[in-house]
């Protein structure tokens, strides 16, 4: 069972709403579900630009970013399924890494995305991130807002920079 994709209001701040589409692709498990994406679609655009959300956001939050790439790119807000304006499975289990990426992999697929640029920020650093690591031909460029990354097992070296912010003497607040 799945809640429907649906259009975002059309007076919503900030929000195009020339932009804003429904695309129906397959989820992880192949099984087809309706996206709300942001797509500019210039008639020639130089390249992609891939906003992989975080949670508990949606494509609304590059909203301001948007107008400012449109002119140069072809740029994809996709809503992840159970956010924002996408289909939103009511199964709780469904709702995985896993599932994220594979659907982020396959609209990709279906968009036809090449020479993108992958803006990351929050949850969307592990799912795009991973994405780009298993695609490096079809990746121009990384933007990495804030975001997780994994960190390697064991003790880790902490730069000086990092190692004197976290010193009493210069931070008492640490």
């Amino acid at each position: 069972l799945v809640t429907s994709a649906s259009l975002p209001p059309s007076d919503l701040p900030g929000l195009d709403p020339k932009w804003s589409k429904i695309v129906t692709a397959p989820d992880a498990d192949g099984v087809q579900h309706e996206w709300h994406v942001l797509d500019t679609a210039p008639a020639q655009p130089v390249g992609t630009v891939l906003c992989v959300h975080g949670n508990p956001t949606w494509s609304f939050l590059y909203r301001k970013m948007v107008p400012g790439l449109a002119g140069a790119a072809r740029v994809i807000c996709p809503d992840y399924f159970g956010f924002g304006r996408s289909d939103k499975p009511v199964d709780p289990d469904w709702y995985t890494f896993d599932r994220h990426y594979g659907s982020i992999l396959a609209l990709v697929e279906e968009l036809a995305l090449e020479k993108i640029t992958v803006v990351v920020q929050d949850w969307g650093g592990p799912i795009g991130l991973a994405w780009a690591g298993r695609h490096p031909e079809r990746v121009h460029s990384l933007a990495i807002l804030n975001t997780i990354a994994h960190r390697p097992p064991g003790k880790v070296k902490l730069p000086l920079p990092l190692h004197l912010f976290r010193a009493r003497a210069i931070n008492p607040f640490f």
